[in-house]
């Protein structure tokens, strides 16, 4: 029998030992509960308190941080778990990483896949935004148009805080029986994650549109492809020991996909109001490749995460001559999202956790309603054009601004 003596009390207690029993843990102190103090004890270094124990490898905990019990210890001895005073966190400390609870280790974590999706939301802002409307972007026959623009706006629906950016520039020509549009350009986005953490995306697109119009008839029919290849730059912010910490990281991502569109072209007038319905179906893939942080005590590593999404949108597009060379433009559409969360992610924390956790999805709101009002200008061959764009929810871009100049030779 051995004394392994208390942290200052008269009641000591054991929860947990490791398997060749050089390592115990439990909690010591004064009274029924003893619920005052967490320790670890090994015969060379005695009865260690769970801050004594992250002291000696120089981690220092925050003064609030107080330790009620520790519960459970991993076989080597190296990581112990257990609850903060009172049992108000459940806690996962590292001999020579620090103390998490895992309450914020998974806030930070999930944060971190849900600002990850901005690989998706980017490309949905291309196709949706910038190429949403198609028919003013047709040419006469034989004839040529260039243009360049841009979409700048917020992405903060649900739990996402951030800015999304796209400028592209491109050109097409009719050849009669279809047109066809080229364009390439640029993404860049930016998502607050908790504890002060972010994400950066940047991406460089190329997308193609094939215009075609049914013979006899005022529909058109618009078949479009994109891919995107996307930078992902990491910063996951925790609390580690009550004190601020983060771990980094560097990712590769791909999306690509296309959308089938078809626009009944000024199918009926309303008050001088040219009014043109449209019906479209957006697919889209992507992929993010696994990575590891670094630095920090609590670095986490992503097995590679791929989702599809498809959309189905109805709306119309209307447009009222104000004066022979300026139109009010506006649009509204409903969109639905036939899958409800986004795939399941594997992470692991190395060192804490005994492998891969599967992880939700981010849950997408599969319905909403996108709208927007501007105007167009025309200058010469030219068209120069703005609107401002909202959705009422769902995984799109909340706000966004875009603008364009188009020149037809």
């Amino acid at each position: 029998m051995i004394d392994i003596g208390n942290l200052g009390g008269n009641r000591t207690r054991i929860n947990a030992i490791t398997p060749d029993g050089r390592v115990a843990v439990g909690q010591s102190g004064t009274g029924p509960d003893i619920n005052s103090g967490g320790f670890r004890w090994t015969e060379l270094d005695g009865m260690q308190s769970i801050q004594a124990w992250l002291a000696a490898s120089g981690i220092t905990l925050a003064d609030d941080i107080v330790i009620g019990s520790a519960e459970g210890v991993s076989d080597d001895g190296s990581v112990i778990t257990g609850y903060l005073e009172d049992d108000s966190f459940y806690f996962i400390a590292k001999g020579d990483s620090g103390l998490i609870t895992l309450a914020d280790l998974e806030q930070s974590i999930l944060g971190t896949t849900a600002a990850i999706s901005s690989t998706r939301t980017a490309a949905s802002l291309v196709l949706n935004g910038a190429h949403g409307h198609p028919m003013s972007r047709r040419a006469e026959t034989g004839r040529f148009l260039a243009w360049a623009g841009g979409d700048y706006g917020q992405d903060n629906h649900g739990e996402r805080d951030g800015s999304i950016s796209v400028a592209e520039a491109g050109g097409g020509y009719n050849f009669g029986p279809a047109q066809l549009n080229l364009a390439v350009g640029r993404t860049d986005s930016t998502q607050d994650t908790p504890f002060d953490g972010e994400t950066d995306h940047t991406g460089t697109f190329g997308i193609v549109d094939v215009i075609i119009p049914v013979p006899s008839t005022p529909l058109f029919v618009t078949v479009t492809g994109i891919y995107q290849d996307s930078k992902l730059d990491i910063r996951r912010g925790y609390l580690n020991g009550g004190l601020p910490d983060r771990s980094d990281a560097d990712t590769d991502a791909t999306t690509y996909g296309g959308a089938l569109r078809v626009d009944w072209v000024d199918a009926f007038t309303v008050a001088g109001i040219d009014i043109t319905p449209f019906t479209k179906l957006v697919i889209t893939r992507s992929k993010i490749d696994a990575f590891t942080e670094t630095g920090g005590g609590f670095p986490a590593a992503y097995q590679t995460q791929r989702d599809t999404i498809s959309d189905l949108h109805l709306g119309a597009n209307a447009s009222y001559a104000l004066r022979k060379n300026v139109r009010l433009i506006a649009t509204l559409e409903g969109v639905y999202r036939f899958q409800d969360h986004a795939s399941s992610i594997g992470v692991s924390v190395p060192g804490v956790t005994l492998g891969f956790t599967s992880l939700a999805g981010e849950n997408y709101k599969q319905f909403w309603l996108s709208g927007g009002l501007g105007t167009e200008y025309d200058v010469g061959a030219g068209t120069f054009s703005v609107m401002l764009n909202g959705t009422t929810e769902g995984a799109a871009s909340n706000l966004w601004l875009a603008t364009s100049y188009q020149y037809k030779f």
